[in-house]
């Protein structure tokens, strides 16, 4: 047996510990360390949605890395695999909100948005698609007459590109023409280089005009209706060539259109004219047959006057009236 001395056994125990010592402080290191970030993550959402688009899209990118403290890295929006705008992130999670305006950019687009970490994390949200083009309106329709009457007039539609206003060639119509009585009648049409299409149509009663303008791959799509409404023509007689005061008289007059039923009355202008108009005082209500009417009524005052007949709620024509000025002796 080997004796070993007092001196000997405090070398090894002290070699022992010294020993132990570094094995143990690297795993005390290790357990003092914040714990690994867990795996990035982001999500993108859009309005609209993703489809056609024809004005700016609003994006908002969402990205979480709950481990990190401070800052978190930076947010990117890629469209087209190009790097196209980023914002910081110092919260999490972090949004970011991004506005991005197709014009000028007709065609697809795909648009990501990608988390670069402050730890070296790279995260990437799903990929939304876009088709992109200018939107177009339609101006007010155009008509070559407005003057009373049933009668043949040129209708002009005008489409124009909403970024500029200025009319775009090129585009399919379709124009229904719908009147108060009777079956519509479509056209089609493409535009010209002014935007506009022409075509003709006979007006009889109220109409109203529908136009659907179909997209391209340049230019999108718009929809426009509005109703004309064609005011008759009146022709109107009195039963006596001579009025006299106090004495019945009637009036009858022709309205080639106006449906039988349709309200309508006689007034006469009580004293001059004022800036807000005459003071009319009725004389006589009724409805009318087909096309006509006829309404008798007795005068009130002798002297020259202003008479007045009038249609209301004529569905199928403009309200509309006539004046003719009378002596009554």
């Amino acid at each position: 047996m080997v004796a070993v001395s007092t001196f000997d056994k405090r070398s090894i125990a002290t070699a022992f510990l010294l020993a132990a010592a570094l094995v143990a402080t690297p795993l005390a290191a290790a357990r003092a360390e914040p714990p690994a970030d867990p795996t990035a993550s982001v999500g993108l959402t859009s309005k609209p949605g993703p489809g056609d688009v024809s004005g700016p899209v609003t994006f908002t990118a969402t990205g979480r890395s709950p481990g990190q403290q401070g800052y978190r890295g930076q947010m990117n929006l890629y469209v087209d695999d190009v790097d196209w705008s980023f914002k910081n992130c110092i919260e999490d999670p972090c949004t970011a909100t991004f506005e991005w305006g197709p014009n000028n950019q007709a065609g697809t687009h795909t648009v990501q948005a990608v988390y670069n970490t402050s730890d070296g994390q790279v995260a990437k949200s799903q990929i939304l698609s876009f088709r992109a083009y200018t939107g177009t309106h339609i101006g007010a329709i155009g008509f070559s007459s407005y003057e009373p009457g049933a009668g043949k007039r040129t209708v002009t539609v005008t489409v124009y590109d909403s970024r500029w206003n200025r009319g775009v060639a090129g585009m399919a119509m379709t124009v229904t023409l719908t009147p108060a009585i009777g079956k519509p009648t479509t056209h089609t049409a493409t535009s010209r280089s002014d935007g506009s299409a022409k075509f003709t149509y006979t007006f009889r009663y109220n109409t109203k005009i529908s136009v659907v303008v179909a997209a391209n791959n340049r230019w999108g799509p718009s929809t426009h209706s509005e109703t004309f409404t064609l005011q008759p023509t009146w022709s109107c007689s009195l039963a006596d060539t001579t009025v006299k005061h106090g004495h019945p008289d009637s009036i009858t007059c022709t309205v080639p259109g106006l449906p039988a039923g349709t309200k309508v009355d006689l007034a006469f202008a009580d004293g001059l004219a004022h800036p807000a108009g005459y003071n009319w005082v009725t004389l006589a209500k009724g409805h009318s047959g087909a096309g006509r009417l006829t309404l008798a009524f007795t005068p009130k005052k002798k002297g020259k006057t202003l008479l007045r007949v009038r249609t209301k709620g004529a569905r199928v024509l403009q309200d509309s009236s006539t004046t003719a000025r009378v002596k009554v002796t």
